[in-house]
C-alpha cells in the first residue's frame, strides 16, 4: 500500500521554479504553528490552524502547490503532537531536494492531490480522533512519563502571581525574611499611629470632660453664695420678725396692764365714794401691782412720769387708810401747786385718783 499523505513530484515539479519557492515558506509557516503547539501543551481543546496562505502560482509549473496541500491537511495542524523541528528548519536553509528519490512512480500518484486538495475545507471545522499521519520530513519525539507529566498536569506548573492578585502579591512579599521584617515596621507604625491618634482623642475627650466639671463646680459655688446670702437674708427677716413679735407681744401686754390699771383705779374711786375704804384700799392696790409691773422698764422721760404716777397712787392709799389724819396736803413736786387747805378728804382722794387716771390715758394699738 502506497503512502497518499506524501505524493512523488513530477518531472515538471522537478523543474526549477523561478522566484522564491513556496514550499519553502509553507515548512516556515508549518514549523512556527508546531513552536505554538509545543509551547501550548496544556490546553486541552484544540485550537484551528489557519486557512493555509495562497502562494502565487508559477508561471512554469502549477502542480508544486497542490503538491504542499496535500501533504499538509488541515486535520494534521489542529492534533499535530510535540515534533521535533530541527531537520525542518535544517532543510528550509538547504536547496530544494532532489526529485530523484520519488520518481518511479509518477503516473499512479500524480492525479491523487486533486482529489486529496478539497479535505482541508471540510475537516477543518470539527477535527476527529485518530491517528495522525506522518510524513518522512517530520519525526516526533518520543514521549515520556515526566514529559506527559510536565505537559498535561497543570498542578505540576508553578502558579505565577498575577499583578492583580493583591493577595498572591503579600504572600510572595511575606514569604521571604526582609518582607516580614518590613510588615512588622509597617504594623508598628500603624499601631503607633492608632495608639497616638486614639490617645489624642482620649485625652482631649478628658480634657473638655474636666473644664466641663470645673464650670459645673464654679456654678456650683456661685450657687452656694447665692444661698448663703438668700440665708442671711431669711434669717435677718426672721429677726426682723421675731423683734416685732416680742415687740408686739410687749405691746400686747402693755394694753392689758393698762387697761387693768384703770379699771381697778376706777374700782377704788367708786368704792371710795360709796365709803367703802377696803374695797377701795383692795382695788387700789392691785391697780399699784399692775403700774409697777408696766414702769419696771421705763427709761428717761417715762420713768420720771411713773414715778410721779406711783408717788400719787402711794399718797391715795395713805389718804384712804388714815381717812386723812394729815389735815396738810403734802406737796408732790415743786411743779405743781399747792392744794387748797379746805378740801374735804372725799374730794382729796378722788382728785388724787383722777390725776392717776388722767396720767395712764388708754392704749391704742397702732
Amino acid at each position: 500500500m502506497t503512502d497518499t499523505t506524501n505524493p512523488p513530484v513530477t518531472e515538471a515539479s522537478a523543474a526549477p521554479l523561478p522566484g522564491p519557492d513556496p514550499r519553502l515558506e509553507r515548512l516556515a509557516v508549518f514549523s512556527r504553528e508546531l513552536e505554538a503547539v509545543a509551547g501550548n501543551a496544556a490546553v486541552t481543546e484544540p485550537v484551528a490552524s489557519p486557512e493555509p496562505v495562497a502562494s502565487p502560482e508559477p508561471v512554469a509549473s502549477p502542480e508544486p502547490v497542490a503538491v504542499i496541500e496535500a501533504a499538509a491537511p488541515a486535520d494534521t495542524l489542529v492534533n499535530m503532537p510535540v515534533v521535533d523541528t530541527a531537520p525542518i528548519m535544517t532543510r528550509e536553509d538547504q536547496s530544494v531536494p532532489e526529485p530523484e528519490a520519488v520518481a518511479p512512480e509518477p503516473e499512479a500518484v500524480a492525479p491523487e492531490p486533486e482529489a486529496v486538495a478539497p479535505e482541508p475545507e471540510a475537516v477543518a471545522p470539527e477535527p476527529e480522533a485518530g491517528p495522525v499521519p506522518r510524513t518522512e520530513a517530520r519525526k516526533v519525539e518520543p514521549m515520556t512519563r515526566e514529559s506527559a507529566l510536565d505537559s498535561k498536569d497543570p498542578a505540576k506548573k508553578p502558579s505565577e502571581p498575577q499583578p492583580s492578585d493583591l493577595w498572591a502579591v503579600l504572600r510572595a512579599i511575606l514569604s521571604t525574611p526582609w518582607g516580614r521584617r518590613i510588615a512588622l515596621v509597617i504594623v508598628g507604625i500603624v499601631l503607633f499611629f492608632t495608639g497616638w491618634v486614639s490617645g489624642r482623642w482620649g485625652r482631649s475627650d478628658l480634657n473638655s470632660q474636666l473644664s466641663d466639671r470645673k464650670q459645673e463646680i464654679v456654678r456650683f459655688k456661685k450657687e452656694v453664695v447665692n444661698y448663703k446670702a438668700e440665708i442671711d437674708s431669711i434669717v435677718i427677716e426672721r429677726d426682723q420678725l421675731r423683734q416685732r413679735l416680742r415687740e408686739s407681744e410687749e405691746k400686747r401686754e402693755f394694753y392689758k396692764q393698762r387697761d387693768k390699771i384703770r379699771k381697778y383705779v376706777s374700782d377704788a374711786r367708786r368704792a371710795w365714794e360709796a365709803r367703802n375704804v377696803k374695797e377701795a384700799l383692795e382695788a387700789l392696790h392691785k391697780a399699784n401691782i399692775h403700774f409697777q409691773s408696766e414702769a419696771h422698764d421705763a427709761k428717761g422721760v417715762s420713768n420720771y412720769l411713773y414715778r410721779t404716777i406711783a408717788r400719787r397712787m402711794q399718797q391715795a392709799l395713805t389718804a384712804i387708810e388714815t381717812d386723812c389724819a394729815d389735815s396738810r396736803p403734802v406737796q408732790s413736786s415743786a411743779f405743781e401747786p399747792p392744794a387748797a387747805p379746805a378740801v374735804s378728804c372725799l374730794e382729796r382722794v378722788n382728785g388724787l385718783l383722777q390725776h392717776v387716771i388722767d396720767a395712764l390715758p388708754p392704749a391704742r394699738e397702732d
